[in-house]
């Protein structure tokens, strides 16, 4: 039985529930079924992490996590894996940057 976390309705976790059958591919041997709304190994479903990706491309991970109720590490993580989904690269927050000024009071 494998459990992925959803998008939360109102103020109620949700959580998908399914059990897993083990199947015979010919290239890997048994291996557990592919399911449609998650990646191998997430413990998230597509929806979610990509509603948790794009609020840390414009905000820090601490942020973003406390949104939906993760840690910031999963934030982090869960960008990771839908920036590979698409093809694309985190982009850096320094990116584009020419110069810093700094204006101090004495």
């Amino acid at each position: 039985m494998r459990r992925w976390r959803r998008q939360d309705y109102g103020c109620w976790r949700v959580e998908l529930v399914a059990d897993m059958p083990r199947v015979d591919c010919p290239k890997c041997g048994v291996v557990v079924a592919r399911v449609p709304w998650a990646e191998p190994g997430s413990r998230f479903t597509r929806d979610f992490e990509s509603e948790c990706a794009w609020p840390v491309s414009v905000a820090n991970q601490k942020t973003v996590g406390g949104f939906p109720h993760i840690v910031w590490r999963t934030a982090g993580d869960i960008a990771r894996r839908v920036a590979e989904r698409l093809g694309t690269a985190m982009p850096s927050p320094l990116d584009g940057l020419a110069a810093i000024g700094v204006a101090t009071m004495c």
